[in-house]
């Protein structure tokens, strides 16, 4: 279990332990800030992201992931990467997404108008809307 660090760190830690790439291993990750970051490097570094769920404290969400190693690289849509497995099936789960589409949706706009930007602003746009 890595729980109450951000995803980048976790991220970090993850990279420096090769025995969790053994069978049997199965890992639970709660990112307290970043999660998109540690989905992008789970799927990009052969992690599989088995179940996710949403939980709040304190008026907080977080996201809490079973993970285990499997080999497979992937690249996902930015959408995933913000809302990874999540479904709107609790309370919980729709303000996390809500949050989460909010942020991309700003991520979005912010570079619609800046020209040195366009391809993440294509990246993000498309991501969003599949």
């Amino acid at each position: 279990i890595i729980a109450g660090r951000g995803g980048e760190v976790i991220s970090g830690i993850l990279a420096e332990c090769e025995w969790i790439k053994n069978d049997g291993i199965t890992l639970i990750l709660q990112p307290t800030t970043s999660a998109d970051s540690l989905r992008r490097y789970l799927s990009q570094n052969g992690f599989e992201i088995k179940s996710e769920k949403a939980v709040s404290e304190n008026r907080k969400l977080y996201s809490v992931m079973v993970v285990s190693y499997n080999g497979i690289k992937t690249v996902k849509s930015e959408f995933f990467y913000y809302i990874g497995l999540l479904k709107p099936t609790s309370e919980a789960e729709i303000s996390y997404i809500k949050k989460q589409q909010k942020i991309l949706l700003n991520c979005i706009s912010s570079l619609e108008n800046i020209p040195s930007k366009q391809e993440d602003f294509i990246k993000y746009k498309r991501g969003y809307l599949l």
